[in-house]
């Protein structure tokens, strides 16, 4: 188990032409009249909570002193009942999400997935849509793959807010629901057993999922990722615990993906 005692910032989800500066810990209908409802803002300050000490990844050209440069971008804050479930950094030229942040508070409500259907987002024009993916029809073909887990969602509506097209890309369906989902799995026993906040005695933790995209694969309009990254924070007292992780968007080939930290994660994507 490995503790980090200083902070730490996350990856530019886009390493080939946006390298981070400081590592930092985090059936379709539209959302007209829908629950899970969101809005477009342009600071993060706008929708805080998701991410350690308030501080996102600061990545040149795309999301700056918490906000976003570009209007290609946008920093969505995902609600349900208006409620302010997690954040969403969206790219509406390669038509998915940079990363999706939120905080882990267990995962303890359901024994089982609950099922929502799929949402668009008002207000944004360039967005992937779900007919781009109703090709898929065996195990490898192209799924939509959440950055939000619905594992890692504790209540029914924390559950069902996951199911929006700007939290999902393109994953190989082996992928998707083999090695991935198994990584899932072992953040969440991580940070159920050891992030355990000292005035609540809950779990706390703040995660961040992104994908990386380097070459022009399509799924329709809607860029396939080539990897996708993963990591997380918590602070147990005086103590910084952190994990990360990422792998290839290919067919499942027999093996794990390990946990690593957030030094090496940027090592890896030749991000420093």
């Amino acid at each position: 188990m490995q503790q980090s005692r200083t902070e730490d910032r996350l990856p530019s989800p886009d390493a080939s032409s946006t390298p981070a500066r400081r590592r930092r810990c985090a059936n379709v209908s539209s959302t007209t009249g829908h629950p899970a409802a969101t809005d477009v803002v342009g600071s993060v300050g706008e929708c805080d909570g998701f991410f350690l000490d308030q501080t996102p990844p600061e990545i040149p050209g795309v999301l700056e002193d918490k906000k976003v440069k570009y209007d290609r971008y946008k920093l969505i804050c995902q609600k349900y009942n208006n409620d302010k479930k997690f954040m969403t950094l969206y790219d509406t030229a390669k038509k998915i999400p940079v990363f999706s942040a939120y905080k882990y508070t267990g995962h303890t409500h359901f024994d089982s997935r609950v099922q929502s259907p799929w949402t668009l987002e008002e207000g944004i024009d360039d967005q992937a849509t779900e007919e781009e993916y109703s090709g898929a029809r065996n195990p490898d073909d192209y799924q939509k793959g959440h950055l939000f887990p619905v594992s890692h969602a504790n209540t029914e509506e924390d559950q069902k807010s996951t199911y929006k097209l700007t939290n999902s890309v393109p994953q190989v369906g082996s992928f998707n629901v083999g090695r991935w989902k198994v990584l899932e799995g072992n953040f969440k026993k991580f940070m159920d057993e050891n992030c355990i906040h000292d005035t609540t005695k809950q779990v706390e933790a703040f995660v961040i999922t992104g994908a990386i995209s380097e070459g022009d694969k399509k799924l329709g309009t809607i860029t396939v990722p080539d990897s996708l990254w993963t990591a997380f924070c918590c602070k147990v007292g005086k103590v910084t615990f952190q994990k990360a992780a990422w792998d290839t968007n290919i067919e499942n080939n027999g093996h794990k993906i390990p946990f690593q930290t957030l030094e090496e994660l940027n090592k890896k994507l030749q991000i420093l």
